[in-house]
């Protein structure tokens, strides 16, 4: 091996000094750069190539290339691990490796750069064809014909986002694309989608998955017309649909985002409530759903009875002001277990009205809740930490007067633990947590409202007609944690004691952590100092 004595050596000969220009440096360096050849020279003639190295588990790739040289190992060191494996299970950790589903540039280049590292991964890569069948619209026709060529008949994943018009061979690759519209079984696609549309002249058969954004999807697209019951997942963000757009039908996936509809007339509204609910009938088997307005709502339209979604897993909610009791009320899927509900914007509705039924349900089946007023925006978020499921229901809007959001948050959240009092208390552990201090504040000599407020709510106890005796809520709620207590240890010590006292027939778990979580100091659990603090309420 080369001596870093030598290295330094040159290094220090090598930096010019004021004055040193003589025949003899020149003479030194030239002696150490020739004894750093023959080390050189001598390592490579002593060392052996590893023949385990390159034991594939097909004849191809034990074939000699003259395109890839054997890489140098020393005698001493096995093969890696990932030399052993089978072709199969190789190829497959080289697909994820690559990320398929992630930004075009990052896979081009892993496949390539995943080829360079020896013969044998060159070979397994280039003969494994769903390593190619991902077609990505760089706008680089000779590549793309590349990869199409190498994918055989593997279906296509087609990624034309983002397509540049101004490209020199953007036709040439939209037509080459849509000439092989047969083997498409994944398309994204976003402005570029009519260009596509005019080059298809049969319908796909094999398309499973689209997404869409950014595009208007004309009338007579050919894309969705006779897949039969291919199409198993739709996602569509920023979307124009015709007047009747009949491809919501028989959806394991649905995710709409500000999609917009097309009249008879030529105008274009947020898409009607509706056809959303004639959608949900026509996809009884969804696992994903994703809603997010506006959407338009008829003054005419009655109560309708929520669509039963018995297979649905996951479920995001994102409506718009005026339209949450609107879209909650669509929907019943009580074995769902990931809950996204994101409310923003004026309350002018009465959430006490809404239907929580379903909403209910997945929120007692969290393992643990967290109560979480982060402060710093007019913000309340109710959501699961531990537990089969995911539960993040949350409100938030800073565009308004703070003082407005904040009443509509808090009148979200007690409606919502209101409810579900009435049938009986949450079971799950709850961890109430105080965000950081709100700004702008009116008076930064008191706590935050939004605290005081929560802290009073949780405070009072409930009458339960049905017993006709008193009760806590969240009986379970044994943990806070805070950022900041400088104006909270009266309130928390007058919250933890009047919580202390057990009503007949309930149980009620006891505050011992009140943990102070602030990023600059490790977390401590301040208990103790707050339960011995005498000092006044500010």
């Amino acid at each position: 091996m080369l001596v870093s004595k030598d290295l330094d050596t040159v290094r220090d000969i090598c930096t010019p000094t004021k004055g040193e220009a003589s025949l003899k440096l020149k003479t030194k360096i030239k002696r150490i750069k020739l004894k750093l050849r023959t080390k050189i020279k001598t390592e490579l003639s002593t060392s052996k190539v590893d023949s385990n190295y390159f034991v594939a588990t097909n004849e191809e790739a034990n074939k000699p290339s003259k395109a890839y040289s054997p890489v140098v190992h020393q005698p001493d060191k096995r093969p890696t691990l990932i030399d052993d494996l089978p072709a199969e299970i190789f190829q497959l950790v080289i697909f994820f490796t690559a990320a398929p589903d992630g930004p075009t540039d990052l896979y081009v280049n892993r496949v390539c750069y995943l080829q360079m590292v020896s013969r044998r991964w060159a070979l397994l890569i280039e003969s494994c064809p769903y390593l190619w069948a991902s077609v990505r619209f760089q706008g680089d026709l000779r590549t793309m014909s590349n990869w199409i060529k190498k994918s055989k008949e593997t279906p296509l994943s087609i990624h034309a986002t983002p397509c540049f018009p101004v490209d020199p061979l953007y036709e040439q690759c939209v037509t080459l694309v849509a000439k092989n519209v047969h083997r498409w079984r994944f398309a994204e696609f976003d402005k570029s989608f009519p260009d596509f549309i005019k080059k298809i002249d049969n319908p796909p058969c094999l398309l499973e998955a689209l997404s869409m954004w950014d595009s208007e999807i004309p009338a007579d697209c050919k894309l969705f017309q006779g897949w039969g019951s291919k199409l198993q997942e739709l996602r569509l963000t920023c979307v124009t649909l015709p007047p009747d757009f009949a491809a919501l039908v028989g959806l394991t996936v649905l995710r709409l985002r500000k999609v917009t509809q097309r009249h008879a007339n030529g105008g274009k509204l947020p898409m009607a409530i509706e056809m959303v609910q004639r959608a949900l009938e026509a996809c009884p088997n969804l696992v994903d759903l994703l809603l997010g307005g506006p959407f338009t709502i008829s003054e005419a339209r009655t109560t309708t009875k929520p669509v039963v979604l018995k297979e649905l897993q996951n479920l995001c909610l994102s409506p718009e002001q005026g339209q949450n009791g609107a879209l909650l009320s669509l929907i019943d899927a009580e074995n769902c277990s990931n809950l996204t509900i994101g409310f923003r914007g004026r309350m002018d509705e009465k959430p006490q009205e809404w239907k929580w039924s379903t909403y209910l349900q997945i929120l007692r089946r969290a393992g643990a809740l967290r109560i979480h007023v982060p402060g710093i925006y007019p913000m309340i978020r109710i959501e699961s930490i531990k537990g089969p499921c995911r539960v993040d229901i949350m409100y938030s809007d800073g565009r308004h007067d703070p003082d407005v959001a904040q009443q509509a948050a808090y009148s979200i959240m007690e409606a919502l633990l209101v409810e579900v009092e009435k049938e009986s208390s949450l079971t799950n552990p709850i961890q109430l947590r105080l965000g950081q201090v709100a700004v702008p504040r009116p008076d930064w000599s008191i706590p935050d409202p939004a605290w005081l407020r929560l802290l009073k709510f949780l405070q009072e106890p409930i009458f339960d007609p049905s017993s006709g005796k008193k009760r806590w809520r969240l009986p379970h709620l044994n943990s806070i944690s805070l950022i900041d207590s400088r104006w909270l240890k009266g309130y928390l010590k007058q919250f933890v004691t009047a919580r202390e006292v057990a009503f007949e027939g309930q149980t009620v778990d006891r505050i011992t952590e009140i943990l102070l979580e602030n990023p600059a100091i490790p977390r401590i659990n301040i208990f103790s100092e707050v339960m011995d603090y005498n000092g006044e309420l500010p």
